[in-house]
């Protein structure tokens, strides 16, 4: 057999040739003629013009402006940006009112895709660290990009209206300009800083994007591109009839000088090789399911349907003269010499001004209906609320909070499970939790709802470290030495150091030599140094008006009041009922009779609370604006008096921002005005504007070229023929 095949071989290979070569011959053009064919390219409609539109030429389109070269977001979800569009979509339809014109004109078409986009974005919650709420996707972006709060916000009380695709776009532009991976590592960064803080892992693998969003479709939905996709290619064919060209080798260069772009931006570098262009532009195309010819292809229309709307926008021509004549009054400047009182004495509401009566009968001397004071008076006659020591103190202090991280998860179980029945007595979580075992009793716990569990979580720990009291030995050990000089007040709580409700605890604590301290029963101090200065001092009015120590006396003797003033005229005081009024809902009528000779004083009438308040210090300021035009000094010497100094300040005025202490009338009025509540000032002289024309004619003619693209895509709108049958059949 073997012989046979080896002498006849030639022939038998031959054969089987001939064999092999029909077949495939037959089979092959079999197969391409009357084989399964692929997706047919059917016209779907039609342009301006009468050009027909066909499938593949509007799919190609959606694909190629569904995104950008600012999709970043796309990265997060394997997906990859088009570095040949440099954001069509973004900056020519959503950065401008054309989006909303669209969503408008085709809501119909988009609402039922649009819908379900609006909800999902309504319901997200940025995110935040689930132990320490500051820590938190919001506390970034009102740091860096304040708007994207206020954009959720507008999208929160959105309906589903067209607006809600100009909300939602502007999301999606700010996604752009600052995706979730910046927001990721200024998160992470703000953790590191705080170590105190415990790691929370979904910040490294949980989805950050805004609204969970990665992609334009994501926010608005296919069909909105979709409808995008055809006006773009009818705003080309316009274009062209108008006699607008892009040639392709414009629309290639253009192409890739965006990936270019791209390119530097992500490798982080100023030159890019050739072959990195090349390698990266076939990777692009591949993406995108085109060759070169077709992308250029698309992005040739599209930098014609641009031609389109930057051309009429460019027709718009300002007349320079009405501006300068505008400019030229507008801008008129005067020079005026301000006099004004110091912010804390500009009062603006009743309270204010009592507080200010009280500080002055505490610490001045001599002082009677609306005088005032010039001299403080003796330290030793001054309220000890208003007074301070000079302390400087070497110290270290741990709070139980702090210790409290440093328990691990698996202690703190250990002690929950061996005190599990009287911690649930101290926290009931209403309802029998009876367990036999360790593992039962977890359970229990785990089931509670969060409040209580985290209050049981709290009481434990606070329980353990009162056990323990060696843990804040060693936390104080492990503490920074701290040193401060600083005012003690003789009385009421300690401003600068955490923990101290009441100052004079704490110099009675000093004056024994007491090293350890805590007086909240959370901060522990650890005094290692503290020494008395003797130097007291008396609190400004601003200080304490600041700390509510003012406020506080003022109630307190309103109240005090209030059982001897209503005794005398019980009807203004008592409800329709008769009972007593809330002392809140009378502190007006209180105050007016406890300080009646100051209130006669100020005004004979009878005035609404703030007229009071800003009649308080008129009669000073009165005296000052004689000084003034008498050319005599406005400067105060006493050691009280000086904390309502005027304030003189030069500042230049111009006619189109008068500010509200100066009357309209009084600007081309050189001299001294009328004394007002807060000040006066005094016209010096006209000064010569320098302002530019350039940046108001350059806002004026962006906001009229606006309104001619607007017009542009509405007649486009109108006259474009938007296929709108199901984009499957496309």
């Amino acid at each position: 057999m073997l012989t046979f095949f080896r002498k006849h071989q030639k022939v038998i290979y031959s054969v089987v040739a001939v064999f092999i070569i029909c077949s495939f011959t037959f089979f092959g053009t079999s197969s391409s003629l009357g084989g399964e064919k692929g997706p047919k390219d059917v016209v779907v409609g039609k342009l301006l013009g009468g050009k027909k539109l066909k499938s593949s030429e509007l799919k190609r389109t959606e694909r190629f402006i569904a995104s950008d070269m600012y999709d970043i977001e796309l990265l997060q979800k394997n997906g990859f940006p088009n570095a040949f569009n440099d954001g069509v979509l973004r900056s020519d339809f959503f950065g401008t009112p054309l989006a909303e014109k669209i969503a408008v004109h085709y809501f119909d078409d988009i609402q039922e895709e649009l819908q379900p986009r609006l909800e999902k974005s309504q319901r997200f919650r940025p995110y935040t660290h689930p132990n320490f709420a500051f820590l938190s996707a919001e506390m970034i972006w009102n740091m860096w990009r304040p708007e994207i709060s206020a954009h959720l916000e507008n999208l929160k009380a959105q309906k589903l209206v067209a607006g809600a695709v100009k909300t939602l776009g502007q999301l999606y532009v700010d996604q752009g300009q600052f995706p979730s991976h910046f927001l990721r590592q200024f998160l992470l960064s703000q953790e590191k800083q705080h170590d105190w803080i415990p790691h929370d892992s979904n910040l490294e693998r949980g989805d950050l994007a805004l609204c969970h969003n990665h992609s334009l479709e994501d926010w608005v939905g296919p069909r909105y591109i979709n409808i995008c996709a055809q006006l773009i290619l009818n705003g080309a064919e316009l274009a062209e009839k108008r006699g607008f060209k892009v040639t392709s080798h414009e629309a290639r260069a253009s192409m890739i000088r965006n990936a270019v772009e791209f390119l530097q931006y992500e490798m982080k570098c100023k030159e890019v090789s050739q072959e990195e262009i090349s390698n990266f532009m076939r990777k692009n195309l591949h993406v995108l399911g085109m060759n070169e010819q077709e992308a250029v292809g698309v992005w040739q229309k599209v930098l014609l349907f641009r031609n389109l709307l930057n051309n009429a926008g460019s027709t718009a021509l300002l007349d320079a003269m009405p501006y300068e004549q505008f400019h030229r009054f507008a801008d008129e400047e005067v020079l005026v010499t301000h006099y004004e009182l110091p912010k804390d004495f500009q009062f603006s509401d009743l309270i204010s001004m009592l507080s200010f009566q009280k500080y002055i009968e505490l610490v001045g001397e001599r002082v009677q209906g609306n005088s005032l004071p010039k001299n403080l008076r003796p330290l030793s006659a001054i309220s000890p609320e208003l007074r301070e020591e000079s302390y400087s103190l070497s110290y270290k202090t741990v709070s139980e909070d702090e210790v409290a991280l440093t328990i691990g998860t698996k202690e703190l179980w250990d002690y929950e499970m061996a005190h599990y029945e009287t911690l649930l007595k101290k926290c009931p979580v209403g309802e029998k939790a009876v367990a036999a075992n360790a593992e039962e009793k977890l359970q229990l716990l785990e089931k509670l709802n969060r409040n209580v569990r985290t209050k049981i979580d709290k009481e434990a720990t606070q329980r353990m470290i009162k056990e323990h009291p060696e843990w804040i030995e060693n936390a104080l050990a492990k503490a920074q030495l701290l040193e401060k000089k600083l005012y003690l007040p003789l009385k009421g709580e300690v401003t600068e150091i955490a923990g101290i409700p009441n100052s004079a605890e704490l110099i009675k604590a000093l004056e024994k030599g007491q090293k350890r301290i805590c007086l909240d029963g959370k901060n522990h101090y650890e005094i290692t140094k503290a020494k008395s200065s003797q130097d007291e001092r008396v609190l400004t009015f601003a200080e304490a008006k600041a700390r509510g120590i003012l406020q506080q006396l003022v109630r307190k003797d309103l109240e005090k009041a209030y059982a001897t003033v209503r005794g005398k005229d019980p009807a203004s005081y008592k409800t329709e009922k008769g009972d007593w009024k809330r002392f809140d809902d009378v502190f007006e009528l209180v105050a007016k009779q406890h300080y009646a000779s100051l209130f006669h004083t100020l005004s004979k009438e009878n005035l609404e609370p703030r007229e009071y308040a800003q009649k308080r210090l008129e009669p000073f300021v009165n005296e000052m604006r004689k000084n003034v035009l008498a050319q005599r000094s406005i400067d105060l010497k006493g050691d009280l008096e000086s904390q309502w100094q005027i304030e003189k300040n030069e500042v230049k005025v111009a006619r189109k921002s008068i500010p509200a202490w100066m009357e309209n009338e009084d600007f081309t009025k050189p001299g001294l005005s009328k004394a007002q509540a807060i000040g006066f000032y005094e016209v010096q002289e006209k000064t010569d504007s320098k302002a530019s024309l350039v940046e108001p004619m350059r806002q004026g003619k962006d906001l009229l070229a606006q309104e001619i693209k607007g017009h542009v895509m509405e007649q486009l709108l109108k006259e474009a023929p938007i296929y709108s049958g199901k984009r499957d059949g496309a």
